[in-house]
């Protein structure tokens, strides 16, 4: 039987078995470079992710890759649950946990209606 094999390849095709949850937060770019060389202003629809993927590496290869983000709710009551947004891999996020991911200002507007952190699937 090849259930398992099917079922494997359906999660891969759906895009199910990179889907990642982590914490999101805000952060501000104060015209500084950022760990993938470019520096950006607060609008810009980027973000940051962890050590861990960005390999320790500067820049790493996840530069540059657009990564689709949806929030999936909060505890803080920020709101936007259900929005979605693409955004670049720009930064590294030295205190975020494996999952989290920190966005500029221009991605946090997009995807939540308040300060706090919020729930996010990418």
């Amino acid at each position: 039987m090849m259930l398992p094999q099917v079922m494997l390849a359906l999660t891969v095709v759906l895009g199910l078995a990179s889907a990642n949850t982590g914490r999101g937060t805000v952060y501000y770019q104060h015209g500084v470079t950022g760990s993938c060389g470019q520096a950006n202003p607060d609008d810009a629809i980027i973000a940051a992710i962890g050590d861990s993927w960005m390999d320790g590496e500067s820049p790493s290869p996840y530069c540059g890759r657009q990564i689709q983000v949806t929030n999936i709710g909060s505890d803080d009551q920020v709101g936007g649950a259900g929005n979605t947004l693409t955004v670049t891999v720009a930064d590294t996020c030295s205190t975020c946990g494996p999952d989290d991911i920190d966005f500029s200002v221009g991605a946090w507007d997009s995807l939540t209606d308040n300060a706090g952190t919020f729930n996010a699937q990418w």
